[in-house]
């Protein structure tokens, strides 16, 4: 009888073991879950924030006061003409563009910019040539992210 009770008692603290290591690793899921989906509501806020802010600049440094009605009288580099972030004017100007944000929960979010001239009637397909349509991409990078969060606009004069 005594070897019975060794054995059930044996039995029952395996049983228990098995059970807090089980509800351990959901926890631990579940906390995993949640870092998650709070790195994605914040990319998700901030990427369209600064999509936002880029679609209120002037569509070209030659289109901020006067209109255009050629290709040829559009800016042929992409990229800040010399301004810093603060003075950006114009969409291209955030070609290049990264930016760095530390969170404490969170850790760090990496975002990166490209603007690029596309075909007007195949917004895919990045054009070597100037064109009245521009693709804005933008990347956000964090380690809690599942991959890597893209936004893609198109803005068209």
């Amino acid at each position: 009888m005594r070897s019975l009770h060794q054995f059930l008692v044996i039995g029952a603290m395996g049983l228990m073991g098995l059970l807090s290591l089980t509800f351990q690793r959901t926890s631990s899921d579940n906390d995993s879950a949640s870092l998650m989906n709070e790195a994605v509501i914040y990319a998700s806020g901030y990427s369209q924030s600064l999509m936002d802010e880029i679609q209120t600049k002037a569509f070209d440094e030659k289109t901020k006061s006067t209109s255009v009605t050629k290709v040829d009288s559009l800016s042929l580099v992409l990229g800040p003409d010399g301004e810093t972030y603060a003075q950006f004017d114009d969409i291209d100007d955030y070609h290049g563009y990264a930016h760095t944000d530390t969170l404490s929960r969170l850790g760090t979010f990496r975002t990166g910019i490209r603007v690029h001239y596309v075909s007007t009637m195949s917004p895919d397909t990045k054009s070597l040539l100037r064109t009245f349509s521009k693709r804005i991409e933008l990347q956000v990078f964090n380690s809690y992210l599942p991959d890597t969060l893209s936004v893609m606009h198109v803005v068209s004069y």
